[in-house]
């Protein structure tokens, strides 16, 4: 079950005066945990709560911090447009802080050095003030990290003396809308042995936010008694996401080096993911058998053949890509069907993400056993539109066509989502999310592992 949480009735009062006018409208900004599942355990609010309102012009004109036990906050303003945007669990103890002289919808929220990161949710939304107007706007927080809570590593070899994990390129900074900002940032786990045992491990988890990248890169480095380090790293392709807890378990062995078993554990909402990873001295490997549904039962069956590009999968997803790897036969499926009309603020990621995730659960046929759907990074979409007259004439010649053509959805870095034009061979740079409107065309993809 998803958990939404009202606060108390606790609030502040701020009038704004000077520059800005004499405030004729009254606005009521509430926060609340979201509904992308924070869960029973999780589903208290992060404070404080930074609640940043910025004008037409980009120009911040209120800045308050919401303590616990307060809910709401009431600012006077003038009549107009505003942003407004809300940043939960990032405190000025460990995190620098834009000022309202200073800040702009994408200035980072950053850690100071030394600082660690604290369960950071964010929400924002656009609201219209009329003159002697009142406007109560409730922001649904998000949580913008993922949570690694359990590494464990067996079978270690007695001369070592410490072993670590590491997950790396990460963001580096969340920003006050909600988006990530720097692409250096790593996040090292130190184990520690398990007296009387070869096992290291570490309970104490650690929040970070998600992978810079598509991919992210996992290594576990080993120091001997003599200082001599060893390590082996393998780039995931799986990927990590905001809201998620990580448990890996590895256990090392002579003849390959690491093996790693790690298990991706979402909340209620998400279902679950397994991927195995195999590290040696040489190379490393996985297998993602794809997302798991809420029963847990895996959509790719192992012995399953893999389907040829140009062809429908279960009758009616398009095949378009498939490339053979150590780990089985990946292939990339598209949703016959595309869908337009989405409502939401543009140029406002959180909205846009919302209208998008809504959408794409709307579409989703959870009865054929294929999970994972997502929109196409700008890299997918070029590759089908690079190998577009190829692919159809197969599907063609297999009974079947489609037609792609106009601006679609699709995931970049490192604003979250733009559009893909279908339209122009000027594409390689992808519309920005002022430009997504309600006739931009959502059609979702999803990445599979076949065996054979």
């Amino acid at each position: 079950m998803i958990a939404v949480l009202f606060l108390s009735s606790c609030s502040n009062d701020e009038v704004l005066v000077g520059e800005y006018g004499v405030p004729n409208s009254k606005l009521t900004v509430r926060t609340r945990a979201g509904n992308d599942g924070l869960g029973d355990e999780t589903s208290k609010i992060s404070y404080p709560v930074n609640v940043y309102v910025f004008n037409e012009t980009g120009k911040c004109v209120s800045l308050t911090a919401l303590d616990e036990g307060e809910s709401e906050i009431s600012i006077a303003l003038v009549e107009g447009k505003y942003n407004v945007y809300a940043v939960a669990g990032a405190d000025a103890v460990a995190y620098d802080l834009p000022t309202q002289e200073t800040a702009t919808a994408q200035s980072p929220v950053s850690l100071k050095p030394g600082a660690s990161h604290g369960d950071l949710m964010a929400a924002g939304n656009m609201v219209q003030l009329e003159d002697g107007g009142e406007n109560t706007l409730t922001l649904g927080l998000s949580r913008k990290v993922m949570y690694v809570q359990n590494v464990e590593i067996d079978n270690v070899p007695t001369k070592m003396q410490s072993v670590k994990v590491s997950v790396m390129p990460l963001y580096e900074s969340l920003c006050v809308d909600g988006s990530y900002a720097g692409e250096g940032a790593v996040t090292e786990i130190e184990l520690s042995q398990i007296a009387g045992t070869k096992n290291w491990t570490s309970s104490n988890g650690v929040y970070c936010l998600v992978p810079a990248t598509s991919s992210a890169t996992i290594t576990v480095s080993m120091t001997d008694k003599e200082g001599v380090p060893k390590s082996f790293s393998y780039t995931c392709a799986d990927k990590f996401e905001a809201n998620y807890k990580i448990n890996i378990t590895g256990t090392y062995t002579q003849e390959i080096g690491v093996n790693l078993s790690g298990t991706i554990v979402g909340d209620e909402w998400s279902g679950e993911r397994d991927i195995t990873f195999d590290f040696d001295d040489t190379s490393s490997s996985a297998v993602d058998p794809g997302e798991t549904d809420d029963d847990g039962q895996q959509p790719t069956p192992s012995d399953e053949e893999a389907p040829a590009v140009g062809t429908l999968y279960k009758g009616k997803y398009y095949v378009y890509k498939s490339e053979e790897t150590e780990g089985g036969t990946v292939v990339t499926l598209v949703m016959m069907e595309e869908k337009t009309g989405l409502s939401f603020e543009s140029g406002t990621l959180s909205s846009i993400t919302n209208a998008v995730n809504s959408a794409i659960a709307e579409m989703t046929d959870a009865s054929d056993g294929v999970a994972g759907w997502r929109l196409p990074t700008q890299e997918e979409f070029q590759y089908i539109y690079d190998n577009f007259s190829t692919i159809r004439k197969k599907l063609i010649d297999n009974g079947c066509d489609v037609n792609m053509a106009g601006f679609y959805f699709c995931e970049i870095e490192p604003n979250g989502i733009g559009g893909f034009s279908f339209n122009s061979t000027n594409n390689k740079t992808p519309l920005k999310q002022e430009q997504l409107s309600g006739e931009t065309i959502l059609r979702p993809v999803t990445t599979l592992v076949f065996k054979k």
